[in-house]
């Protein structure tokens, strides 16, 4: 007859307790006062315990040396194990730990002597073996043939094995029931004289001890444990910037560490709209699933979830309203188990676990995933973030690779981030992340990309390849919202044809220019002649002194053209040394008297020991004129007007800034052009050819400098220009 539970029960646990005085022994005094720390001094007090038992049975003292004897728990016990079994000459000894809430037990360690037959079962359920649990009720062992005890004919195959005689030893750490030892033998004394030794009741107390400290215990988790699987689950998370990926992981990882059978995870936008999903029934038509989603967000355990903005467990989810049970599904879920994911305050989204024993997830597990979810909602926002850049990035290059013209794009340091489809295809260029030298195959543009990297404004040149084509080269700077570079992004449009046509066109112009030149001189002549044969009328005065006007601009713009032609074929220029600052403070007292006449302060900045440059004096006058010129053409009465030199490592830099109008961005890529003239309304009554400023890229680029212009609209604009030092 199975006795009866009793009420009190003793610090001595229940392994034995009808075999010892109901006395609390020391060690289990010593745990309540040490509560927590008692873990960590488990390996010491156990060494002790092996030194104090040199006088008492060997038993216990070969139990307490093979337990303190290893750092890994699990050998240790199965060492314990096999010294139990043949010490006591049983044929057969098993040890099983119970999980936690007592539901079921799983087999730690084994040994036999071959003699016996049948299997040890992996895990029981004490639930289903009366014996079982009469023996964790009472304390007590429990010894007899498996046929009389209340044991199922398949309990008595596979806790004896097909020997005769049974015992079952309860094992507790205080009043915790933390398994039991199995015993079976074909002898009925042997095990019962075993039951009576003193030193096994000490080795199963020590064997309880060591389970219960040791994190041995099926579905325990421990402080220490919860913070490894923590980390565990955080590297597994971060190893995937892929929102799919970053949630199948999340998933999985839970599912694996609490022990569940299902999971589902559903992502909020910001109208608390389910945007992505990964469910437990993943047999649900479309049709139907997004009915189901509507109701658990709507009524079910996610709309709790979500206006409590905290996890929560279900023991059964039969006995709570909380839950919606779907027809076809209310046997496969008994408990669950959900988290928010927590961003800022605001539910980013939800994990929910499910199992369909009831009652099988605890606090501790709440607790586990609820940090799994903070950890798992930061990686969620990483990959959200990463999937919104990467959508961005393709559809900017969906958009670049729909331009006709080339489009490079380079970070601060000068690597490559993004070619289009026109850029691979007409040059050649790699789409790939590397340094430009790796993937520019071409000598001259790969030299003005890497120039126009360190230079601050933009930088339009044209570039004429090895195969004869000529590509317009514009590359600016890329700048954040608070203005700082953070890369550089060339335009090239093919203009080789344009470039054909001028040149037909400078051919022409050149042969018509020296046609002209005779009948202007002849025309001028005449009319200068006009006023030697005789009075002229007012009227007649008028018209030949307009005639000697148009003759004279006429001259010189056929002298620009001609002059213009020089220098683009490399004639005309007589390169030495020249004193660069002598040009630039000669170029304000050359134009000071219309400066003055318009009200202009021009001011002159040449730093002490401004190295000479390799130059023509005379082209040089030229490009400061036409620069300087037009910055007083261009600039309103009482505006401001700057001549500055600058020294670099292999060159100087001159600029001409000015509080003119301005460059609009449209008109800035065709400044330097032949002909162009800016297009405004307020200088349209202003006299020039537009040849001024492609004489002075002439000069420039045949002296081996380089030329370009920075420009805001109404503030106005600064011309620069390059020219190398004097070498000899």
């Amino acid at each position: 007859m199975a006795q009866p539970r009793r009420d009190r029960r003793t610090e001595a646990g229940r392994a034995g307790k009808a075999l010892r005085p109901q006395v609390a022994r020391p060690w289990q005094v010593l745990r309540r006062i040490l509560g927590r720390g008692w873990e960590a001094l488990m390996p010491g007090i156990l060494a002790g315990l092996l030194r104090t038992q040199e006088k008492r049975p060997s038993l216990s003292r070969r139990v307490a040396s093979c337990l303190a004897g290893t750092a890994d728990p699990a050998t240790a016990v199965f060492q314990a194990i096999v010294a139990l079994q043949g010490a006591l000459g049983v044929e057969r000894a098993a040890l099983f730990a119970l999980e936690e809430a007592g539901r079921w037990a799983e087999l730690l360690a084994e040994a036999h002597s071959g003699e016996c037959t049948g299997e040890w079962a992996g895990r029981l359920n004490p639930g289903h073996l009366p014996a079982l649990a009469e023996a964790l009720r009472s304390g007590r062992p429990l010894l007899g043939n498996p046929t009389t005890l209340p044991l199922t004919p398949e309990d008595a195959r596979l806790l004896a094995g097909g020997l005769p005689f049974l015992a079952l030893c309860p094992l507790s750490a205080g009043d915790v029931p933390v398994g039991f030892l199995a015993l079976a033998s074909s002898h009925r004394r042997k095990l019962s004289r075993s039951l009576r030794r003193a030193d096994l009741r000490e080795s199963l107390s020590l064997l309880a001890l060591f389970i219960h400290t040791s994190g041995l215990r099926p579905d325990v988790l421990r402080p220490q444990d919860q913070i490894e699987l923590l980390y565990e689950v955080t590297t597994h998370l971060n190893t995937d910037l892929s929102l799919e990926k970053v949630l199948g992981n999340v998933l999985t990882q839970a599912i694996a560490k609490v022990g569940a059978t299902r999971g589902s995870i559903f992502l909020l936008d910001e109208h608390n709209q389910v945007s992505h999903r990964i469910l437990a029934r993943e047999n649900l038509s479309p049709e139907v699933s997004p009915l189901v989603i509507q109701e658990v967000m709507s009524h079910g355990l996610a709309a709790w979830v979500l206006e409590h903005k905290e996890g929560a467990l279900i023991e059964d989810v039969l006995q709570d309203k909380r839950w919606v049970v779907l027809p076809d599904h209310a046997g496969q879920v008994r408990s669950a188990v959900a988290v928010p994911f927590l961003r800022l305050g605001r539910v980013e989204g939800m994990l929910f676990l499910t199992h369909p024993e009831v009652g099988r997830f605890r606090r501790e597990h709440l607790q586990l995933l609820t940090s799994i979810a903070n950890q798992a909602a930061i990686a969620i926002q990483n990959a959200r973030l990463y999937e919104r850049v990467e959508n961005e990035r393709r559809t900017l290059s969906a958009i670049l690779d729909s331009s006709a013209e080339a489009v490079v794009v380079t970070d601060p340091a000068g690597r490559l981030l993004l070619a289009n489809r026109a850029a691979r295809q007409h040059l050649g260029i790699e789409n790939r992340a590397a340094p430009l030298a790796e993937v520019v195959l071409h000598p001259g543009l790969l030299a003005l990309l890497e120039r126009a990297s360190a230079e601050e404004g933009t930088v339009s040149e044209k570039v004429r390849l090895e195969d004869g084509r000529t590509f317009s080269v514009s590359v600016a700077p890329v700048r954040d919202r608070e203005g700082r570079p953070i890369g550089r992004v060339a335009v090239m449009h093919d203009i080789t044809h344009l470039v054909e046509l001028d040149e037909m066109k400078n051919r022409f112009v050149s042969t018509v220019s020296h046609d002209l030149k005779s009948p202007l001189t002849a025309i001028r002549g005449y009319t200068e002649l006009l006023r030697t044969v005789g009075p002229l009328n007012e009227e007649q005065a008028h018209f030949s002194e307009r005639i000697l006007e148009v003759t004279r601009e006429m001259a010189h713009l056929i002298s620009n053209l001609l002059d213009l032609g020089k220098i683009e074929a490399g004639l005309g220029c007589e390169f030495q040394a020249v004193d660069l600052g002598e040009i630039l403070i000669g170029a304000k007292y050359h134009l000071a008297l219309p400066a003055q006449q318009k009200g202009l302060l021009i001011e002159v900045e040449v730093p002490a020991g401004l190295p000479q440059v390799r130059g023509d004096s005379y082209r040089l006058q030229q490009v400061m004129a036409n620069l300087v010129g037009n910055a007083i053409k261009y600039t309103p009465a009482g505006g401001h007007i700057w001549i500055r030199a600058e020294e670099r490592p292999e060159e100087v830099w001159v600029s001409v800034s000015d509080t003119g109008i301005g460059i609009s961005p449209a008109d800035l890529p065709h400044i330097f052009e032949k002909f162009f003239r800016v297009r405004d309304s307020r200088v349209e009554d202003e006299e020039g050819s537009g040849l001024g400023l492609a004489i002075v890229k002439s000069i420039v680029t045949e002296h081996g400098g380089r030329v370009w212009v920075e420009s805001t609209l109404g503030k106005g604009s600064t011309f620069y220009f390059t020219l190398p030092k004097w070498a000899g």
